[in-house]
């Protein structure tokens, strides 16, 4: 008998589309689709590896944010590869700059940063 109910408590559990959308009290959570890989661009892919395998073993050495590497995604989804390359390496440029004196710090993850928004080096754009 407990095998019996175990085998439809996994059932029920394993396969959401049996469950009606209002079923019960709550809201069933939206499942968050991952971006597709055919949908980026090799410098999106050459980021992100960046991120997963690169930037772990170096460590945080941004001092801005958001970070140097989500600044380039950013750039890349908004502007394109060639804009989008401009506006990183414009940024990676100003990374050491002095121009922090004129930015406020924020503290994010235990470490301060120099708030830095890819919108606020958009305004030769307009």
């Amino acid at each position: 008998m407990k095998q019996l109910l175990a085998a439809i408590l996994m059932l029920l559990l394993a396969s959401g589309e049996m469950l009606a959308d209002d079923w019960g009290p709550w809201e069933m959570p939206a499942q968050s689709k991952k971006p597709q890989v055919a949908n980026q661009g090799p410098l999106q892919l050459a980021v992100k590896f960046f991120q997963s395998h690169l930037s772990p073993v170096d460590g945080p050495r941004c001092p801005m944010y958001p970070t140097c590497s989500a600044y380039a995604l950013q750039a890349l989804r908004k502007h394109g590869p060639l804009f989008g390359t401009f506006q990183t390496v414009d940024r990676l440029y100003r990374e050491g700059d002095v121009e922090h004196e004129h930015t406020q710090p924020i503290n994010k993850w235990g470490y301060v940063r120099f708030h830095d928004p890819l919108q606020n080096n958009d305004f030769w754009l307009r």
